[in-house]
């Protein structure tokens, strides 16, 4: 046990160690409205994309203690980049559920990021093999520098009727797909985190293979064991997005 905790690495310490070249680049990341590609890099060299990525991936399967604590340090050095940070490793999550090999090619690559908004207009139809899929979403955090992009949209019964949890929520469906597939527009001019890149985007009847999504039910169980995938995907969403406004408010109180 003591070897196995003497070779785990410090993400808390790494994530501190990188507050000044976060804050040396804060003016350039809100003059541009992205990360830069030098500061992509280093997150990418210092896994900050992997925190809730399977272990079985080369992820760091973080326990949310210890992933809460990496994006408030980061946060609190540069709001966008924190808020980058959270939004790409809540969508990592969904490399637990997905088959195996499609999970290696979409996260395997040191690039292997994804960005996704929340449910928007969709035309999702079911094909032999697959869905086709046309719509449009927005609020895609991290788009700049995704690889692969998300959509989600409610399932439907055969009645035409949304599909429902037993909680009364309805079941979602996400789809992934190339974000070269995808038609990207320009959306993101605001006043706070305006780094992050947070545009929209859409595509017009895409195939997307069946086994390149994954229903968004509880009922669902994952395909990697780690306790870390007990937790939803929300319930992490929500504990990143608090360690972020966490964050802020430290660099506001330390400036």
């Amino acid at each position: 046990m003591d070897a196995v905790l003497h070779d785990t690495p410090d993400h808390v310490a790494c994530a501190r160690s990188l507050g000044p070249l976060l804050a040396a680049a804060a003016d350039e990341i809100e003059r541009n409205r992205e990360l830069p590609g030098s500061i992509v890099s280093t997150l990418i060299d210092n896994g900050m994309f992997r925190l809730l990525q399977p272990c079985s991936l080369g992820g760091a399967e973080l326990d949310p203690m210890t992933y809460i604590r990496v994006v408030e340090e980061i946060a609190s050095h540069d709001a966008s980049t924190g808020w980058c940070v959270e939004q790409a490793n809540g969508c990592s999550m969904i490399a637990a559920f997905l088959d195996p090999e499609v999970a290696q090619e979409i996260f395997g690559p040191p690039d292997g990021i994804v960005a996704w908004g929340p449910v928007g207009p969709a035309d999702l139809t079911v094909v032999p093999g697959g869905y086709r899929l046309s719509g449009a979403w927005n609020f895609a955090s991290g788009s700049h520098h995704a690889s692969w992009l998300g959509a989600h949209v409610v399932t439907q019964g055969p009645d035409g009727g949304a599909l429902q949890r037993t909680d009364g929520g309805g079941i979602l469906r996400t789809l992934l797909f190339p974000k070269s597939r995808a038609t990207m527009t320009d959306i993101w001019r605001v006043v706070g985190l305006r780094g992050t890149g947070s545009d929209r985007y859409s595509v017009t009847d895409l195939f997307i293979p069946e086994r390149y999504t994954v229903l968004r039910d509880p009922e669902i169980t994952p395909r990697q064991p780690g306790r870390l995938y007990c937790f939803s995907s929300s319930s992490l969403y929500a504990c990143g997005v608090a360690a972020v406004a966490l964050g802020i408010a430290r660099g506001m109180v330390s400036d």
